[in-house]
């Protein structure tokens, strides 16, 4: 097991105890408690939440499925392969509950390569990348570790996704992270998982250690924060480590957006990630 069970903090854990002393049948609102706090990544809440949910109201199938999908946000595939089994048959028509078993499937097949600090997951088609891939991070792995002031408390898993089963490389990657076939991305990280497309089954090229890179940053910066990092702080750092000089869609992008005051302000910021209107605005 790569990441530790998920501890919880006591205010909260108070506050849901308060709630089920009142109302003991709190089924419908612990998962919208847990669905809210997960978005924020306050993972361990959201978990409490959940189980609070199903220990109350066993037959309803949304916590089942928001346990199952956290799990698989948190790297516990065990977890999340037999909570994602006990979602599906309380609710066989979910489709991201369907795709995400499915990954776990694949995952399942994958060759899983261990070093002190990461494990890679890859397919046979990856295998050679998989051993550049650790080599590679155990080297950046000081170097970031020094340069934050934080290492992480546990080994932080890596999973490549190639073309498989009819689908692209991109589509399984997407499943991984949303349980969807699609994300504007080629890498994503949870700030405990990190998952990617494969460079050798992408439709354009792309420097795999730049992408590796930027997101083990995240992992290093959500976790010293306890997941509290503003979405922008944490991708500028991520952005800044990687190196590099800045590309040329930016600049132009500041050549017309600066004179037209069509630019963002740190309270806009976090939002535009989240829900950019258009590529440029990802940008």
């Amino acid at each position: 097991q790569v990441v530790g069970p998920i501890s919880c903090q006591r205010p909260l854990c108070a506050a849901v105890g308060a709630c089920s002393a009142s109302n003991p049948p709190t089924g419908d609102v612990c998962p919208r408690l847990g669905s809210v706090l997960e978005s924020r990544r306050r993972f361990a809440e959201a978990e409490l939440s959940y189980r609070q949910a199903t220990a109350v109201m066993p037959q309803l199938a949304e916590p089942k499925t928001a346990l199952g999908m956290l799990s698989m946000r948190v790297g516990r595939l065990e977890d999340a392969s037999r909570l994602l089994d006990d979602a599906f048959r309380a609710d066989p028509f979910h489709v991201r509950v369907s795709n995400m078993r499915k990954v776990i499937s694949l995952l399942d097949e994958y060759a899983t390569l261990s070093t002190e600090h990461f494990v890679v997951r890859v397919s046979a088609a990856d295998r050679v990348l998989g051993h550049y891939m650790v080599e590679y991070l155990e080297e950046i792995y000081p170097q970031l570790v020094e340069q934050f002031g934080y290492e992480p408390p546990h080994r932080t898993p890596f999973e490549v996704f190639h073309n498989a089963r009819g689908l692209s490389a991109h589509q399984w990657f997407s499943a991984r992270m949303v349980g969807l076939p699609w994300v504007q991305t080629i890498g994503a990280s949870t700030g405990i998982v990190v998952a990617l497309s494969s460079p050798s089954a992408s439709s354009r090229p792309f420097n795999w250690a730049r992408v590796v890179k930027h997101e083990f940053v995240h992992v290093i910066t959500l976790q010293q924060t306890g997941f509290k990092i503003p979405h922008w702080f944490t991708e500028a750092l991520a952005v800044i480590a990687e190196g590099g000089t800045q590309p040329l869609e930016w600049s132009r992008l500041l050549r017309e957006r600066v004179p037209a005051r069509e630019l963002y302000t740190l309270e806009t910021l976090n939002d535009a990630f989240a829900r950019p209107t258009s590529p440029e605005d990802w940008q």
